[in-house]
């Protein structure tokens, strides 16, 4: 939420919601930010009146704007806003200051595997450090154009046996000569620093990068398909200069300029 005295984000837990049927009018806004709500909910905006200024920041209620009233910043009083339309502005900035974080822990995983003689086995793959600058760039690009997806391989066992073991793959496409280049600097920190292999692909139908790595692969897989993606509430919560590594990284898969496109609803609320 915004702190109107210090034009801060805060975070802030739930303390009421508000859910019963409705039937009625409907207050409907499409633009820079789209609304539909009802009348009676608090809407944090400027409105602009007859004289052609726009009023200070304050909660207004739309039903209070259609009967040609506002709410005074001073003093919290009714005042006539002289027209029953007025002009919103809405408030689309904030400070933030978020946390610089040194390293990104890549979580502990569980591996069973089946080895050489055909036996079944388990150990556990223990956490590794990754430093923030360094996975960010990674986790970005992974987010606009990566993918996970599970195969299968084959090999002879030492009993003379076929046996299978899955592939646990975290790709990343990029048919751009200048874009792959740019994107194999961001992989080489993280093979170096917890030593994951990666390969580079290229065929007459796609072009990128491909890491097989089950710890890697059980961490993004959280974050599901092309239209389910979303930054966890650890990134969110990062500094804005780490963000904007972030953020960088994500323009150079699915964006133009200043612009950024994606198919996940979620994630664009994110951005």
């Amino acid at each position: 939420t915004l702190n109107p005295e210090t034009n801060e984000l805060e975070y802030q837990a739930l303390k009421r919601q508000f859910k019963y049927p409705y039937k009625g009018k409907m207050f409907y806004q499409k633009g820079a930010v789209d609304l539909l709500v009802t009348p009676n909910h608090n809407l944090y905006c400027s409105w602009m009146i007859h004289d052609g200024k726009y009023r200070p920041f304050a909660l207004i209620k739309p039903e209070d704007l259609d009967n040609g009233l506002a709410r005074s910043p001073e003093n919290g009083q009714f005042i006539s806003t002289g027209k029953t339309k007025s002009r919103l502005k809405f408030k689309r900035d904030a400070k933030w200051f978020g946390e610089e974080r040194g390293f990104f822990i890549l979580p502990v995983v569980q591996h069973i595997f089946v080895n050489q003689s055909g036996k079944c086995g388990s150990r556990e793959i223990e956490a590794k450090r990754i430093r923030m600058d360094n996975f960010l760039p990674f986790f970005g690009i992974w987010l606009a154009e990566g993918c996970t997806s599970l195969g299968k391989g084959r090999r002879k066992r030492k009993n003379g046996n076929i046996g299978s073991y899955l592939l646990y793959r975290v790709t990343i496409a990029q048919n751009n000569d200048q874009k792959r280049a740019l994107i194999k600097e961001w992989l080489k920190p993280i093979a170096g620093e917890v030593g994951f292999k990666f390969w580079e692909h290229k065929n007459n139908h796609s072009r990128g990068f491909e890491f097989r790595n089950k710890q890697l692969f059980q961490y993004l897989r959280q974050f599901g398909k092309a239209k389910e993606k979303y930054i966890p509430k650890d990134i969110k919560a990062l500094c804005p200069r780490q963000l904007k590594i972030l953020l960088d990284a994500m323009i150079v898969g699915d964006g133009c300029g200043k612009t950024y496109s994606t198919s996940s609803k979620r994630l664009a609320d994110d951005v």
